[in-house]
């Protein structure tokens, strides 16, 4: 909790979740799933904003979770669209925070995080298994600022609803996403359309 009240007295924060509150509850209504939007601090990742899906049944990151870098899309997501000094820093902060692997086990993780960062790259996306719950299939894209370099990392921890067949579908969802994402980075100041797509 400390982690989260300092980085919410920081002004760019602050502004980023009050920007991105009406539109994380758009998506949210849209793809029927609760999403949220996550930070770099200190080697790991922060959730610093939330929102639940409508009905009676939700599932998703509490503000003021933690989590690796390495091992969360939207930990992967900030590496991948972080320029390779600024990276560098970030996963060195990481085993800082959390530790190192024995060798063999670290350097088969570094190779498995370096694809998964092109990969993130190549689509300005990640859909994968979810690391933290079984079944739940994650979601994310970059929030860009001002500066070209993202910010922050929107989420959606998709899970298939059976109470309602004609909820949206993956595809669906990551459509939303990338629209509300885009939507988002403009409002953010962030001019370079062509990364968003």
């Amino acid at each position: 909790m400390k982690m989260l009240e300092l980085s919410h007295r920081q002004h760019p924060v602050q502004s980023l979740v009050m920007t991105a509150a009406p539109l994380m509850r758009e998506l949210a209504g849209r793809a029927y799933q609760s999403c949220h939007l996550a930070v770099y601090h200190d080697g790991q990742i922060l959730v610093v904003a939330q929102v639940d899906s409508p009905g009676p049944f939700t599932s998703g990151s509490k503000v003021g979770a933690t989590g690796k870098l390495s091992d969360s899309a939207s930990g992967t997501i900030l590496l991948a669209f972080s320029d390779e000094a600024q990276r560098t820093r970030m996963i060195a902060a990481q085993i800082r925070a959390f530790g190192e692997l024995e060798i063999d086990a670290a350097q088969r993780a570094r190779l498995e995080l370096l694809r998964q960062i092109e990969t993130a790259q190549e689509s300005a996306s990640i859909t994968w298994p979810s690391r933290r719950v079984r079944g739940a299939i994650d979601i994310s894209r970059p929030v860009f600022g001002v500066n070209q370099e993202a910010i922050a990392a929107l989420t959606v921890p998709y899970m298939e609803r059976l109470d309602r067949p004609q909820s949206p579908s993956i595809a669906d969802v990551e459509q939303h996403l990338r629209e509300i994402a885009a939507r988002l980075s403009e409002r953010m100041c962030f001019s370079g359309h062509n990364q968003l797509q």
